[in-house]
């Protein structure tokens, strides 16, 4: 299999990751060593314990690593090799032992012969946080990422000590696209920490160009985000002005780049109900106004007590040069003197000559406008449904049947 070569400064990142997860693996695994008996005593018992050498000597070098702060030592404690070879000698089946014997011969200078022993022993359980955590190290010094991200797999799986800080630091690599391939391979295989994964790196900004990508990738391999946060992946790369990133995550996770008929508004006839915000509709509601879809009238509703500017929906829209028109088609559910609701075009590109809002009252019936899209101006506005404050001792209802944005 082919590897995945990264860069030096690439390769200290994930070294500073090895030593992270080895620090916490042997900080969690003291009190578990300790439970499992106390290896001192037996080495007291009158019979050779193989055993309980080979704990002795795994519960020492643990402790040794909670002192470097998870750094392995270049020679070890020969009190700790005497052990270990004893246990091997009373217990050849002693897996701590072997591992210890595999960590001397590393430190002796036959990394060969440990990394082969390592293997053998990886292959016996994957679930032992010393020998990832050497084979970790030693895959950092190949460069090799692939193999590296295995064996963090291997310690996600298993390893809740780990986990959090270890999904952290994951989530931070992301935002070096030279990680979006290997994370596409893990995540690939819908692995149980997936859904802690996403919550971390998707609501990262910094993640947004390589989240986008990632989950591009993942999605056409027909393997779901199960965080179910895309929104935060789609609403950052609108924050960071990567108008057109957004659009095609769009469109690769609604499964169309189309809005309604000749419209480019998404969900304009509100015949479902928005998920993919903020190119679908963002609804807002608080104690004093509301908006909701209505799928039994195919409506949106929105409502407000008197005398309140609020703010009911917006989703951004594409809207490269040329003449437009912007409609509506709402029923006033509530008398009011004159109509508090209208329609902002705002443009959306910090980058873009700015220009006046576009503004249309939404009337009881049918209400539209014409909006004139400058070549080389901004192509990406916010289209937004806001309440006006209503002088009136009565608040509003209003259920708006469509909005629609069409090129003329």
């Amino acid at each position: 299999m082919s590897q995945t070569t990264i860069r030096p400064v690439k390769a200290i990142i994930i070294i500073v990751i090895a030593l992270v997860l080895a620090f916490c693996s042997a900080m969690a695994a003291m009190g578990g060593v300790l439970r499992d008996g106390n290896p001192h005593m037996a080495l007291r018992l009158p019979f050779t314990n193989g055993l309980a050498h080979g704990a002795m000597a795994d519960l020492e070098l643990r402790a040794d690593l909670v002192k470097t702060g998870g750094v392995l030592p270049e020679k070890l404690d020969p009190d700790l090799v005497t052990a270990a070879r004893n246990g091997f000698r009373a217990e050849p089946t002693s897996f701590r032992a072997i591992r210890m014997l595999a960590f001397n011969l590393d430190s002796t200078g036959d990394s060969e012969a440990a990394r082969s022993v390592m293997h053998k022993l990886i292959k016996i359980t994957k679930r032992d946080d010393m020998v990832n955590f050497w084979l970790v190290q030693d895959s950092a010094k190949k460069e090799d990422l692939d193999s590296i991200l295995k064996y963090y797999d291997y310690s996600l799986r298993s390893s809740r000590a780990v986990k959090e800080l270890l999904i952290s630091t994951m989530s931070n690599a992301l935002a070096d696209e030279g990680f979006v391939d290997p994370f596409t391979k893990m995540l690939g295989s819908e692995p149980p920490w997936a859904d802690d994964f996403w919550r971390v790196a998707a609501a990262r900004q910094e993640n947004a160009l390589n989240a986008a990508t990632l989950r591009s990738r993942l999605h056409k391999q027909k393997i779901d985000n199960p965080a179910n946060n895309d929104v935060l992946i789609l609403e950052n790369l609108i924050k960071d002005g990567h108008f057109e990133e957004a659009f095609d995550l769009y469109a690769v996770l609604a499964g169309t780049t189309k809005a309604d008929g000749n419209s480019h508004v998404q969900g304009g006839d509100f015949v479902k109900r928005p998920r993919l915000y903020p190119v679908e509709w963002r609804l807002f509601s608080s104690g004093e106004f509301g908006s909701e879809v209505d799928l039994d009238t195919d409506s949106l509703l929105v409502s407000s007590l008197p005398n309140i500017q609020a703010t009911f929906a917006t989703q951004i829209v594409h809207l490269p040069a040329g003449a437009y028109s912007l409609s509506a088609e709402a029923a006033i559910q509530t008398p009011a003197a004159s109509s508090p609701l209208y329609l902002r075009l705002r443009c959306a590109d910090a980058e873009s000559p700015r220009r006046p809002d576009d503004i249309l009252r939404v009337e009881n019936g049918s209400s539209r406008t014409t909006i004139e899209v400058a070549e080389g101006g901004c192509s990406y506005y916010w289209l937004t449904l806001l309440g006006d404050e209503l002088d009136s001792l009565d608040g509003y209802d209003f259920a708006v049947s469509e909005i629609a944005l069409a090129r003329n």
